[in-house]
């Protein structure tokens, strides 16, 4: 052996070998395990004509808007989904240990679940309700509300799979404006499990109703954002399983899950835009008989008080649904009191008429009586002629034609004040009162009061 083979020899005996061995992760060779026949397009049951309890929960994120125009309720939220599938269990001695993992939900079958009472919205008026740059759900005419399959599910070692999806869509609701804006609205949210529940395979069921001391669900609110115009007075969460006619004289099983919203609006933004204004402007169109009539400022006071209750009907008209059975009790009182203020400014021209009348004929006899005797001093004007006399005071020997006819006038001004006054101090107070006893709840008005 020559040196050069000798050197060659001794480095290798002396060099370290390294042997790299591959780093193997246990929950891809799991994932890999559990996928190889798994078929997600299938529901997970062992038996055939078995049937899938998916047990929820709802968790309710925010209330982004209630649009009482159009009808429509936007909220956001959570539901917490859980079920068994079968064919999703392993040992975790097997696998280095691994009791759960997250695989994306569409390797695996999720139940297929719609909104029943989603609002349809045009492509123009998607973004009227994503306040948001980037909005959850996007939803437009023709396709259905579903909860979107590309969130994660989390999968343990005994076969149970949880999906949290979330949620933002707009609902339809039935608005009742009756005692608006001491108003309460029960809103639903409704959604059906979808084919895998009309042929008996699969069924809801809420976690808390497994109890037995529990009769009353209510969503989940730990996360609630709250809402600047709505509080969250009451939730309540229901469910549905049964047959159902299907109009051709079949019947289909049909397994649903719905939360309701009781919601009470805060009054303070529209007693102060809207209530306020209202009573001051009624309560000013009053003092239009005290306006001195030689000022030639009654009429066109008037004038400016009707316009004024025009913008306040026009203010509500933007928040009432055109052709809805409820008008508010305050749009009826806004019109009872513009009503009240044409017919003063009526009697405002008469009046002005009975003061400008021509001085050739006299005063009435029974309008000298009833008036300027007898209403004079009710409203605390003094009749004309002498004190000392009373006999005197009401002759036309005494009087002045000119000065009877203003003097009519004058009575006939403050006359018209205090019964215009007591009208609409008196409705005023029993349409408040009426309000605010239906808002509180009372028995006057069971009709109105919404509960769950």
């Amino acid at each position: 052996m020559d040196r050069a083979q000798f050197l060659w020899f001794t480095a290798l005996l002396c060099s370290e070998v390294y042997v790299i061995r591959g780093i193997v992760n246990p929950r891809s060779n799991l994932t890999k395990h559990l996928l190889k026949d798994y078929d997600p397009g299938v529901i997970p049951l062992e038996i055939s004509n078995g049937s899938l309890t998916v047990y929820y929960e709802f968790i309710l994120g925010r209330i982004d808007n209630l649009d009482e125009k159009n009808q429509i309720m936007t909220t956001y939220g959570w539901i917490f989904l859980n079920w068994r599938d079968p064919f999703l269990a392993w040992d975790p001695i097997d696998f280095d240990g691994v009791e759960s993992m997250v695989i994306p939900g569409s390797k695996v079958w999720i139940p297929e679940i719609v909104l029943q009472n989603g609002y349809a919205l045009t492509t123009l008026s998607i973004e009227a309700f994503c306040h948001v740059p980037l909005c959850l759900t996007r939803v437009e005419d023709g396709k259905d509300l579903a909860l979107d399959s590309d969130f994660r599910v989390r999968i343990s070692a005994d076969g149970f799979v949880m999906w949290v999806p979330s949620f933002r869509w707009p609902t339809s609701c039935n608005v009742d404006l009756t005692l608006f804006p001491l108003d309460v609205q029960l809103c639903n949210v409704s959604f059906m499990a979808w084919l895998n529940s009309m042929d008996g395979s699969m069924r809801f069921q809420n976690i808390e109703l497994t109890q037995a001391d529990v009769n009353k669900v209510s969503v989940m609110t730990g996360l609630l954002t709250q809402n600047e115009q709505w509080d969250l007075v009451d939730s309540m969460v229901s469910e549905f399983y049964g047959m159902l006619d299907s109009g051709n004289g079949q019947a289909a099983t049909i397994s649903s899950l719905s939360f309701a919203l009781l919601l009470r609006r805060h009054p303070t933004y529209y007693i102060v835009h809207i209530i306020v204004p209202c009573l001051t402007i009624s309560l000013v169109s009053m003092f239009m008989f005290y306006l001195p009539i030689e000022s030639g400022e009654k009429v066109s006071f008037g004038i400016t008080v009707l316009l004024s209750y025009t913008l306040l009907l026009l203010m509500i008209n933007d928040i009432t649904p055109k052709g809805g059975p409820n008008v508010p009790l305050l749009t009826y009182y806004i019109i009872f009191s513009m009503t009240l203020s044409a017919l003063a400014l009526i009697c405002t021209f008469f009046i002005l008429r009975v003061h400008n009348h021509p001085p050739s004929t006299q005063v009435p006899q029974w309008a000298r009586r009833l008036f300027l005797c007898r209403c004079s001093q009710a409203v605390h004007l003094a009749p004309g002629g002498s004190e000392d006399d009373p006999s005197k005071r009401c002759t036309i020997e005494e009087s002045v034609a000119k000065k009877d006819w203003e003097k009519l006038a004058r009575t006939l001004d403050r006359t018209a004040f205090v019964g215009f006054m007591s009208i609409f101090v008196v409705m005023s107070a029993i349409i408040c009162a009426y309000i605010v006893s239906c808002a509180n709840g009372s028995e006057l008005c069971q009709h109105m009061v919404k509960t769950l």
